[in-house]
């Protein structure tokens, strides 16, 4: 396996250091639209550009508070649905091809093929009219198990729809070991959200320190899902010399 692939498909997420993309040839996944109203602000949107000034690989995470695509209330599931069309037009305003969506799964809370049902109904009609180069990846949150995921991937059956792998809310939120995550997903990874923690909260640690073997499951990441792109959800200084000595690289 070529582990330079890693830091040829890395993006950083942090505001403040996308002179540190730049730097080393890396993307950018823009999080300032967390919050939905921030997709109506054009200050927001200058604020994105000026930092994406000279950044080729670009994706956005979409907005996730309160929004919950599997939603059984019509008036509700509009309200999503026009947030994430907002969040579509927002990543072809920044020249980005990859979106970033919550699950929005709650174990214990709903029967889950009912969520199953529900999400495959919103993620379809979602996607229609959507142009060919143009990506979902879903993200695992609060979701224990990686079977419901890759149910809910394969009964999309959309080749623009993926799942974007966190591997630190895997850790800390579900009762599976995180290699059966990789294992079980495999090709439906098309993305992947890189920190570490102690197995307890999802603190965002770097990522040499925690309980992640993150050697191991990088490893096991580009074995079985060789097509994903990844983005260090931590501070980036201390998990870059680290990534670069991963591939057996020296750091910018």
């Amino acid at each position: 396996m070529n582990r330079r692939t890693v830091i040829e498909h890395l993006c950083i997420n942090t505001r403040d250091d996308s002179a540190i993309a730049r730097l080393n040839g890396l993307g950018m996944e823009v999080v300032d639209y967390l919050t939905a109203q921030c997709l109506d602000d054009r200050e927001t949107k200058a604020l994105v550009d000026e930092r994406l000034r000279g950044i080729e690989r670009r994706i956005v995470h979409g907005p996730f508070n309160e929004l919950i695509p599997a939603t059984e209330d019509p008036l509700i599931r509009r309200v999503v649905f026009r947030r994430f069309n907002s969040t579509f037009r927002v990543a072809r305003h920044h020249q980005a091809t990859k979106v970033v969506f919550h699950s929005g799964f709650m174990p214990r809370t709903a029967p889950a093929q009912r969520w199953v049902t529900n999400s495959v109904g919103f993620w379809k009609e979602y996607m229609e009219g959507k142009p060919s180069g143009f990506f979902v990846c879903i993200e695992n949150v609060c979701d224990d198990e990686p079977e419901l995921l890759a149910g809910l991937i394969d009964e999309i059956g959309d080749s623009r729809v993926s799942l974007c792998l966190d591997i630190g809310h895997a850790q800390a939120n579900s009762s599976r070991p995180l290699h059966e995550w990789v294992e079980t997903l495999g090709r439906r990874i098309r993305h992947v959200h890189l920190h570490n923690n102690d197995g307890e909260l999802d603190k965002h640690w770097p990522l040499n320190r925690g309980v992640i073997n993150m050697t191991q499951t990088l490893d096991l990441l580009l074995q079985h899902a060789p097509c994903t792109t990844y983005t260090l959800e931590c501070d980036p200084t201390q998990s870059l010399s680290w990534l670069y000595e991963y591939c057996g690289e020296q750091t910018s």
